[in-house]
């Protein structure tokens, strides 16, 4: 439940219109796919940013309409421009823990866009940041982190009525300290 209802808080912190284009940077992580299916079902334009044609299948079957590929894309921006026609995100949730995640995502904001913040870098990690673009174009800059209990019961909602589905994987006790990391 902590995967489902984080990724929900952070597409209620983006306060997104309708129709809207949110990016999910980190897409086919845990949180990053919980996000896609419930920005599809809030009726949002989801956008899977992450690397690799494994993950583009993950993105794509939780709700992702367009895909990203870091890894073959020099310029994410204007691949999105391609994808969207000329269009950019109004949101971007970084579920990464990447620094680049977090560069990458200012790039690619439309005015008055909105990157909110859940992958944590490591600690010694910096974001190198000039102010210029968020006063050129306005963006805001949000932190979000697990919900409150009316997150929790409204997120819950979606899944109760089927429509964001969690992908569980059963294992057995001898197989936990694989998952633990």
């Amino acid at each position: 439940m902590c995967g489902g209802v984080t990724a929900y808080k952070a597409l209620k912190v983006a306060n997104l219109a309708k129709g809207s284009w949110v990016g999910i940077s980190g897409a086919a992580g845990g949180v990053g796919l919980l996000a896609l299916s419930y920005a599809k079902q809030m009726g949002y334009q989801p956008i899977a940013i992450d690397g690799g044609e494994k993950r583009r299948l993950a993105c794509m079957g939780a709700g992702a309409g367009v895909y990203l590929d870091f890894e073959k894309e020099d310029n994410l921006r204007s691949a999105m421009h391609l994808q969207t026609n000329g269009k950019l995100c109004s949101a971007i949730i970084v579920c990464a823990g990447a620094t680049a995640a977090y560069e990458e995502a200012l790039n690619c904001l439309d005015y008055h866009g909105t990157l909110v913040a859940v992958g944590i870098p490591p600690p010694t990690a910096k974001i190198s940041l000039h102010p210029l673009p968020l006063i050129d174009y306005g963006i805001r800059i949000v932190g979000s982190i697990a919900g409150d209990r009316v997150d929790i019961a409204e997120a819950a909602e979606f899944v109760r009525k089927d429509l964001v589905k969690p992908r569980i994987t059963e294992i057995g006790v001898h197989e936990l300290e694989n998952y633990a990391g």
